[in-house]
């Protein structure tokens, strides 16, 4: 993508730009979201991505700290979760 693909972009609202180049930090945003990632926790990061990119600063260690605090994946079975419904599948089907 050239210098004027990347202007005449810049002009439209994201939604449009999505489907023609998709974006680093829309392709983020799923992923956090199954870590449970909230609107609070977007802001944040988002004020961490103007940091750097604006002002080159260095938010390395506030990163890590954000991330630390979303470890556990969501909107998936836990393996606990996952033992105890094989378990009981395999006692229903006798397998």
């Amino acid at each position: 993508m050239d210098t004027d693909q990347r202007n005449d972009l810049a002009d439209k609202p994201l939604h449009q730009c999505l489907f023609v180049q998709p974006c680093p930090l829309w392709r983020c945003v799923l992923p956090r979201m199954r870590f449970g990632f909230g609107k609070e926790d977007f802001a944040r990061l988002a004020h961490l991505i103007a940091d750097c990119v604006l002002h080159n600063a260095n938010v390395k260690d506030e990163v890590a700290k954000l991330r630390a605090e979303h470890l556990e994946m969501k909107y998936c079975f836990s393996d606990k979760d996952t033992e105890e419904l094989l378990n009981g599948f395999a006692s229903a089907t006798g397998i």
